[in-house]
């Protein structure tokens, strides 16, 4: 029947627009975790110049 079929095609959009949003969040978490290990490494690599308090001061007040 028609209703049958509309409602189908209905269910298909639905279930089709809730997989773009778990890919759209899956990006965006990837960029999240991109960002994070960028400022890690950073964090890392920089020069201990500073005593260990200021460094670890630098890493709460950031």
């Amino acid at each position: 029947s028609p209703v049958q079929t509309m409602r189908r095609s209905l269910d298909r959009n639905i279930e089709r627009q809730s997989n773009l949003l778990t890919i759209d969040n899956l990006f965006h978490m990837a960029d999240d975790i991109n960002r994070a290990i960028g400022d890690l490494v950073s964090v890392i690599t920089e020069p201990q110049t500073t005593t260990s308090s200021n460094y670890y001061q630098q890493i709460i007040t950031s």
